[in-house]
């Protein structure tokens, strides 16, 4: 094996390695799992927060972001949470029922 040889390493030393190199990349993938929506509908962000649907609403009707897509609203859920955190530094006062 000359240093000038620039064919790639799997193949200087033999299909094994390229199998096995094979091998990890499947299982790293299989790992991960699939990545993740980059818009999210009502019920896949309402999943993502651990919330009900009605509280999604409820959220959007505050001023939550939302990306309309024609007539249907799709949620980035790295924006979403973006503004639940600035939202959360914003201290204002809320009327609770039931609250005596």
């Amino acid at each position: 094996m000359k240093s000038s040889d620039s064919r790639p390493l799997f193949q200087l030393l033999g299909r094994d390695i390229d199998e096995k190199l094979h091998e990890v990349v499947l299982r790293v993938a299989e790992l991960i799992g699939p990545a993740a929506p980059a818009l999210l509908d009502r019920a896949g962000l309402a999943r993502a927060l651990s919330c009900s649907s009605k509280h999604v609403d409820r959220l959007r009707r505050e001023g939550m972001p939302v990306v309309m897509l024609g007539d249907v609203p799709r949620f980035s859920l790295a924006e979403v949470l973006r503004w639940l955190r600035e939202r959360s530094r914003t201290p204002e006062l809320r009327v609770v029922r039931g609250a005596d």
